[in-house]
């Protein structure tokens, strides 16, 4: 029970006083928020303020206050209103500012739940040894380290999603987002077909990081709205930001998400501040789409050497819709509805974090991404080619006319040429088709053709196009013709 002379002392400061004994809390003076330490790490945001909210009613509700003036001096509960709150909190305040730099991650531990995993000694420690002096991080995986916990489930779906070999670029993706730095400079986008395990692996990721309920250090920020007013302050103290299944919408400006992938410090409005705050920045940006999003015009240099680029061409199907060209197609495979639940078990995410440990030293062994993803010509290119996966080929290499077919295995196979010329993979038949629709070629279909009366045919065909090359169709005087009159194709960038 605490006891208050009201006559000798203010009650709201005598209680400020106490609700910080033996706690770690602390005020952040650029935005007034609240850290208070508790399992490992700081707690802040919404989590913060309800348990600092906790901790002074739970007081309150222990509180006396007497009069020593008076002859009876007799004992009454304090009695808490919305005033002598406010009071409360202002003579916290005082007690426990300190300045937002002083939250800085150390850039070799990895705060887990059950300790800390220091990278550079390679050593595992529990909170224990740091609780009278803990590091001020604001950050912690609810994921224990397990040294001994296998990553078979993880390795076997990252190489299904993106192949063996861009398998090794995903866990270092996720070790750059776990880092408190943006040293490599570097945002993400994955893409590829609807079904294709996108949203699957980002939500894995996110329950890995920490986004299983409140979670201050993820945001969840559309590429095209970082631009608008207040959203770079969003990215306050933000490990992550993400979003799932981008619109086609054009990017027309990109300056503030270039700078925060860049720059250590950010300054931006905040929405309950007026003047501009200024923070150590450690954001990383994570995208998904089917195809890239358009853009204006040529952003130049400074715009694609910020990516990399991370193709997820697989499609994951119901059995029971399978087509035997599904069965055969290596890239596509039968969907596991309980996959994520695989990939979230305790263990799971255990194995994960030690390959994520391992990307871990070999990024800062290397000091960069490999650079076989980390290319402007590379990205710039594979970008124009999936703002649609078949736009660019049917642009340069097909004429289209509702009288003209194509085989639909010779389209996938000459598709798939074209897009290996131009760095980027192979997509599936259905990715293909789909594609096709969507560029409204006029009586566009796919129609089936009979193999006993077409022996060379694979059985079905395109209606509506064809394709040009030497060998494939006469380019006689009428089709030269027809290619003469045909309207200019629009690319992204010819208005510029």
């Amino acid at each position: 029970m605490l006891l208050i002379d009201a006559d000798s002392v203010q009650e709201e400061k005598v209680i400020a006083e106490n609700v910080v004994k033996g706690k770690q809390i602390y005020c952040i003076k650029d935005s007034k928020d609240y850290y208070i330490y508790n399992s490992g790490y700081f707690h802040s945001g919404d989590v913060a303020e309800a348990e600092l909210e906790q901790l002074i009613m739970n007081l309150c509700g222990e509180t006396k206050v007497y009069r020593s003036s008076s002859p009876k001096a007799t004992e009454k509960p304090y009695k808490v209103n919305p005033s002598r709150y406010s009071t409360i909190l202002r003579y916290l305040r005082k007690e426990t500012y300190i300045d937002r730099t002083k939250f800085t991650c150390p850039p070799t531990i990895i705060f887990c739940k059950n300790g800390l995993y220091h990278t550079d000694l390679k050593t595992f420690h529990s909170y224990d040894l740091y609780k009278h002096d803990p590091y001020k991080t604001t950050y912690q995986l609810p994921v224990n380290y397990d040294p001994e916990a296998s990553p078979e489930v993880w390795d076997s779906f990252l190489i299904d999603l993106v192949g063996e070999e861009r398998t090794d670029l995903i866990y270092e993706v996720i070790a750059y987002i776990l880092m408190p730095h943006i040293k490599y400079q570097k945002a993400f986008i994955l893409f590829g077909p609807a079904g294709s395990g996108r949203t699957t692996f980002i939500d894995a990721l996110i329950r890995f990081l920490g986004g299983k309920g409140l979670c201050p250090w993820i945001k969840n920020i559309k590429l095209q709205e970082l631009e608008e007013r207040f959203q770079l302050g969003e990215l306050r103290d933000a490990m992550l930001n993400y979003f799932d299944d981008l619109d086609k919408d054009r990017i027309w400006r990109s300056e503030k998400f270039r700078i925060s992938v860049t720059n250590r410090h950010l300054s931006g409005e905040l929405k309950r501040i007026q003047s501009h705050a200024t923070w150590l920045n450690r954001v990383k940006h994570l995208f998904s789409c089917n195809n890239l999003p358009e853009l204006k015009k040529d952003p130049g240099m400074q715009f694609w050497r910020r990516w990399i680029l991370i193709p997820f061409n697989a499609e994951f199907k119901d059995k029971e819709v399978m087509t035997q060209d599904d069965i055969d197609d290596p890239m596509i495979f039968e969907r596991d509805y309980h996959m994520f639940d695989k990939l979230t078990d305790s263990k799971a995410l255990s194995g994960l974090l030690n390959r994520v440990i391992e990307a871990w030293e070999r990024l800062t062994n290397r000091d960069h991404f490999d650079k076989k993803w980390d290319d402007v010509e590379y990205v710039s290119n594979l970008w124009m080619i999936n703002i649609n996966p078949v736009k660019m080929f049917v642009d340069e290499k097909c004429v289209l006319n509702p009288n003209f077919n194509v085989d639909y295995e010779v389209f996938y196979k000459a598709l798939n040429d074209f897009r290996k010329k131009k760095g980027a993979d192979s997509i599936t038949r259905t990715m293909m088709t789909r594609s096709l629709k969507s560029l409204e070629i006029p009586q566009f279909k796919v129609k089936r053709v009979s193999v006993k009366h077409n022996p060379e045919s694979s059985g079905s065909s395109y209606i509506g196009l064809t394709i040009r090359e030497k060998g494939t169709i006469a380019l006689d005087d009428e089709l030269e013709e027809m290619e003469l009159k045909k309207p200019k194709s629009r690319f992204p960038f010819d208005e510029f």
